[in-house]
């Protein structure tokens, strides 16, 4: 017997042995606590929530700075209006 057992009657192996004795209840408690812990969970309602606005601007991309563009090539436009749709079409994030 080690000094520890000496003094406080009880080892490691003990509390194991414990323990396995005990283990339906222990499994039993858990699964219990789970299941009461899922469905409060469930039942919560949000306190937060949250929106985003997305603004979509096309950037000013000019040979010569100060000067406009006026025109636009049908492709860019095309290209331009396709990312627009997907990005409102898209899932929520």
């Amino acid at each position: 017997m080690n000094p520890f057992e000496a003094e406080h009657g009880s080892s490691i192996i003990d509390y194991y042995m414990t323990i396995e004795r005990h283990k339906y209840a222990v499994i039993f408690f858990l699964a219990i606590s789970i299941l009461l812990v899922v469905i409060h969970n469930s039942k919560l309602v949000p306190i937060y929530s949250t929106t985003a606005t997305m603004i979509i601007d096309r950037e000013n991309k000019t040979p010569l700075p100060g000067q406009e563009r006026i025109y636009e090539s049908y492709v860019s436009e095309t290209l331009s209006f396709k990312t627009h749709f997907e990005m409102i079409t898209s899932l929520p994030v």
